[in-house]
């Protein structure tokens, strides 16, 4: 059940975000329309952040008459109608355009990697420079950007390990206004390839003589660019190796992934302590 909702105003030509606070919302369903005056208006996003917390964007067209009047947001199992006050700007001509976001594309990313994001909308022109993007707090490099036309822009990013999984919400900071849209973060599918290197040579995981330095890194992806991320370290790694050691398992542990890496290491004479470092993207260990 939704008790309140705030703000209980808005101005015609503008977008807004209503704030929801109640009981059990993640028992609505998916959010459907919203009317004010008895008109549907344009949803940018909606989300449920919590069992008390919700939030709808919208857009209030131009021509919404002014005064109070009602505000209905109607959700699959539920719906609920709250008083809101609409106020009017003078057009003034063009210093009146609004940017208006429509739609978003795509709405999820893998971390630790990089991809396109297309806006598209009203008067981008009006936005001035992209200042920056972030996702939960955490901010995404911004690699290239273009405003293409006054309806479309379109954003290169990389979104780094430490972003958040599941369902966030994508911030785009503009010069002269912002946009947020809901948006999935998720880990990379399947298993993340491991290559092993000796001096100049490459090994498959398994059996191997190893009396030096081993260098171990993920496989590089020929479908990528390759950058320098030499400021988000791997965290370290230890572990004990007798002069039996049969497998070794690396367990690195990062958000809800883990990854068991079974190595098998013939070490002559006393191995001592073997010691995992990180070294900018890549994994090196030394006896």
């Amino acid at each position: 059940m939704i008790r309140r909702v705030s703000p209980r105003e808005a101005e015609a030509n503008t977008e807004i975000e209503f704030i929801l606070e109640g009981e059990n919302l993640f028992e609505l369903g998916e959010l459907e329309r919203v009317e004010i005056a008895g008109r549907d208006v344009p949803v940018q996003y909606s989300g449920v952040d919590s069992n008390e917390l919700a939030y709808v964007g919208v857009f209030v067209p131009p021509d919404m008459p002014a005064g109070s009047t009602g505000m209905v947001f109607f959700y699959e199992n539920y719906a609920a109608e709250f008083p809101v006050n609409i106020n009017r700007v003078d057009d003034g001509g063009d210093e009146g355009r609004q940017a208006i976001l429509r739609d978003l594309s795509p709405r999820e990313g893998e971390i630790d990697s990089e991809f396109d994001l297309y806006l598209e909308g009203e008067n981008f022109y009006e936005l001035g420079e992209l200042v920056g993007v972030s996702i939960d707090g955490v901010d995404l490099e911004v690699l290239e950007y273009d405003v293409e036309s006054d309806e479309d822009i379109w954003v290169y990013v990389y979104m780094p390990y430490e972003t958040p999984l599941g369902q966030q919400r994508i911030t785009f900071y503009f010069e002269n206004g912002e946009f947020r849209q809901p948006f999935t973060v998720s880990e990379p599918d399947g298993e993340i390839p491991i290559e092993i290197l000796i001096g100049g040579g490459v090994l498959v995981l398994g059996g191997m003589g190893v009396t030096s330095a081993v260098l171990i890194r993920r496989a590089i992806n020929k479908n990528k660019q390759t950058r320098d991320r030499s400021k988000k370290p791997l965290p370290d790694y230890r572990f004990e190796v007798q002069e039996d050691p049969g497998v070794q398992t690396v367990r690195p542990e990062r958000s809800s992934l883990t990854l068991d890496w079974d190595l098998t290491f013939e070490v002559e004479g006393d191995p001592g302590e073997q010691n995992i470092a990180a070294s900018g993207n890549q994994l090196i260990a030394d006896e």
